[in-house]
């Protein structure tokens, strides 16, 4: 036989490793297939505990809400100053918004809000249904 040419042995050895790695790549392939499948499994619990949570969270901040809510009704006066406050920072931010608008540095300032102000309560005194 010349040089060149494989001995039957020698491809039965070469098949048999061929073989042998054919199987070790399906292993491995199936074993990954299971790590994904836990992995899946997982991932979906996680995101079910997230769930959970966030259903629990938003229980929590609605008690805590009507539990403020329900005691500012019993108490007029820390109603009344909290209400008070809130208008007080909201005249203070639109103030600040105000300022800081060019347009309205070259006119006067206090009339606009006058007239802007009156508009508002007009248009709630027209519209006091909504």
């Amino acid at each position: 036989m010349p040089k060149g040419v494989p001995k039957a042995a020698e491809l039965e050895k070469e098949q048999e490793r061929i073989l042998k790695e054919e199987k070790k790549i399906e292993d491995e392939t199936k074993e990954l297939l299971e790590v994904s499948t836990e992995v899946k499994k997982l991932v979906r619990a996680d995101i079910q505990i997230d769930k959970q949570e966030e259903k629990l969270e938003e229980k929590e901040a609605t008690d805590i809400q009507r539990f403020a809510i329900h005691n500012l009704k019993h108490h007029k006066i820390i109603l009344t100053f909290v209400i008070f406050i809130a208008v007080i920072l909201v005249w203070r931010g639109v103030w600040t918004i105000m300022d800081g608008i060019s347009i309205f540095t070259y006119t006067s300032t206090s009339i606009i809000a006058l007239v802007v102000g009156i508009g508002v309560l007009w248009l709630l005194k027209k519209f006091d249904r909504l």
